[in-house]
């Protein structure tokens, strides 16, 4: 064989080798990235959008409204293109919505039957979303207090040894909502194995390049020839080693050209997929700086006040917080009053997080030039309608203490009940539902009303947030409204709010022991002195 065929034959070889151990490096490593990738989306998309999935599906279908329905449905799963389709299942397992065959039309066949598989009947009662794999193993997802998730069993249980996400592909994501619904979300790896194939053509475009230039370098100067290889040599060892900005700069049309391009495109490729993991952390830490925002505009400090005492406390369950207080202290010429008020976002998240603070703000610009608590509320619904959809809103309830008249009223925009508290015979009072919460439609003044509470020395009311009420023991017991009327009963004589909020929460905490918060808990506390 001639010297100039052995020299095509062994730079050939060994430019098919290096390059096709590299390439199985770093695709196996782009497929484990990808998939964890796939496995975070998916988990994280089914954590922000399951509340408001299950929310389309009580509103909506219930009225045969999919018309409505199905336009916002079809917009949230555009956002994730690894989920292909979604089905909802009330708590006992009966399926209420298909999106893969209710794409157009709401099923309207015979009345469905529950599902008779046993265990994913335990992952839609359970209290913690799950997984299933490819090969049909389980595992429970629990987020901890730091924002992170853990593979556990069906009963909570950490598993010594957390499984790599990296190491498994995911069937689908099964989300419960509130012991109401769950979500189940069926996860594709199309895109995973549509870009490992594009990475394959790539690879067999660099082995067709070398063969084909090992039979020119026999018809052409070896050194002339092996400069540029030897340039795109270190170009593929510097993207496996982790420099995939490192481009060849070939611009010949020839083999070698090839190869280069083949080789530029496969660290395109490799990059896109790391840029997508860096956004996937960045959107993390957005949400975490959301939160740190949205705390830092609750009142930091509750002044002393002159004739009454106040204490409030906000505890979020994780995450941006749907619920949202404060207190704006108002003395000009139109009065010198207090306005406090608690008020609760359906649903969790950032948009629940962005509701609130934009009624946090709204409140505090138009409390010190408008006196009547009706129209300020009505003046903010309307503000609040006309920027939001009407699937999101917020019920809220304001207190108005008036400093010259001594008096306290109220105006409930579909919150929970205020509770009153009577010194005189240590009893509890719960004031008459009313209102309509705030964003549902454009005008509600007529539907809130002004209600007077006769407030003698001692007594004391109470605004709270239904994640009180409805703290869980376990995945059966809640705190309940009983408990909550005999807590304050209980406690209602002590002598300052700050007591009273306290030994409220401690008692809530202790009937909740660790099991998991699943709703922000808020409190406040207003004591006539």
């Amino acid at each position: 064989m001639k010297l100039r065929s052995q020299i095509s034959l062994l730079l050939t070889t060994l430019i098919v080798l290096s390059i096709s151990a590299t390439a199985a490096v770093l695709i196996y490593q782009n497929k484990q990235e990808i998939s964890n990738d796939i496995y975070l989306n998916a988990r994280n998309f089914s954590e922000l959008t399951a509340s408001r999935m299950a929310t389309l599906v009580g509103e909506y279908l219930p009225s045969e409204s999919f018309v409505l329905f199905n336009p916002q449905m079809k917009d949230l799963l555009r956002k994730n293109s690894d989920v292909l389709g979604v089905e909802v299942y009330d708590y006992s397992g009966k399926l209420l919505y298909n999106s893969t065959t209710e794409k157009e039309e709401q099923y309207k066949g015979p009345s469905r039957e529950n599902i008779t598989d046993p265990v994913y009947q335990e992952r839609i009662q359970a209290q913690n979303p799950s997984l299933k794999t490819i090969l049909g193993e389980v595992y429970y997802l629990e987020k901890a207090d730091t924002g992170q998730y853990h593979f556990v069993s069906k009963e909570g249980i950490p598993f010594l040894t957390q499984p790599n996400p990296q190491n498994f592909q995911i069937a689908n994501i099964v989300y419960p909502v509130s012991n109401t619904y769950a979500v189940a979300y069926n996860v594709s790896y199309l895109n995973l194995w549509t870009r490992l194939q594009q990475a394959a053509i790539n690879i067999g475009m660099v082995a067709l390049a070398a063969i084909l230039f090992s039979i020119l370098i026999g018809l052409l100067f070896a050194g002339t020839i092996a400069r540029p290889l030897r340039k795109l040599t270190k170009i593929v060892e510097d993207i496996a080693q982790g420099n995939l900005d490192q481009r060849a700069q070939i611009k010949s049309k020839d083999e070698v050209g090839i190869l280069a391009k083949a080789v530029n495109q496969m660290a395109t490729d490799l990059k896109k997929g790391i840029e997508a993991r860096v956004y996937q952390e960045k959107t993390q830490k957005e949400i975490e700086l959301a939160t740190k925002i949205q705390q830092a505009l609750l009142p930091k400090d509750i002044p002393d006040f002159e004739q009454i005492d106040v204490s409030a406390e906000l505890v979020p369950a994780a995450g941006v917080s749907g619920d949202v207080y404060d207190l704006i202290r108002i003395d000009n010429e139109k009065g010198n009053y207090l306005y406090c008020y608690l008020g609760d976002v359906t649903g969790h998240g950032i948009s629940a997080g962005l509701l609130s603070t934009t009624a946090n703000a709204m409140i505090a610009m138009l409390a010190p030039e408008e006196p009547d608590p009706v129209k300020l509320l009505a003046k903010v619904n309307v503000t609040l309608k006309a920027k939001t959809s009407g699937a999101i809103f917020i019920t809220l309830a304001l207190v108005k203490y008036d400093f010259q008249k001594k008096k306290l009223s109220y105006v409930n925009a579909g919150h929970e009940q205020i509770l009153k508290y009577n010194t005189a015979d240590k009893t509890v009072d719960l004031t008459a539902p009313g209102g309509i919460a705030l964003g549902m439609l454009p005008e509600i003044h007529d539907q809130l009303e002004e209600v007077e509470l006769d407030l003698k020395k001692g007594d004391a009311i109470m605004l709270y947030s239904d994640g009180l009420p409805e703290a869980w023991q376990n995945e059966k017991d809640t705190y309940g409204m009983e408990r909550l009327t005999e807590t304050f009963s209980k406690y209602g004589e002590l002598k300052t709010a700050d007591a009273i909020q306290k030994a409220t929460f401690k008692d809530v905490n202790d009937f909740r022991g660790k099991f998991e918060q699943k709703d922000d808990m808020t409190l406040i506390i207003i004591k006539k002195d």
